[in-house]
């Protein structure tokens, strides 16, 4: 009998590979929006020099929106992914129940 982990597995390996590299985007843009805003740098190293354009604040949010849209993307492909490729199914609902 196969594993729910064993055909998750095999039907995953078939999508399409990018959604993994957008995923992989999505937790570094939003840890390096943090540790920007925090640090406070550019105005760190500069001050008074990025007071009215390119401060910590508008690189956190430009950051934020990145990694919004690396998520919103990886959810539509993973939507193709179901409900295109594997036509609604889930490979898991078609193994027997003990």
């Amino acid at each position: 009998m196969r594993k729910l982990r064993d055909v998750s597995s095999s039907a995953l390996a078939r999508k399409n590979s990018a959604s993994a590299h957008i995923t992989d985007s999505i937790a570094p843009s939003s840890s390096l929006a943090a540790r920007s805003y925090a640090e406070r740098c550019p105005e760190r190293l500069s001050p008074g020099r990025f007071d009215f354009l390119g401060g910590s604040h508008q690189i956190f949010h430009v950051l934020i929106l990145l990694a919004a849209l690396s998520h919103w993307t990886a959810i539509a492909e993973a939507h193709r992914f179901w409900h295109g490729e594997m036509h609604g199914s889930c490979p898991a609902w078609a193994l027997p129940q003990n």
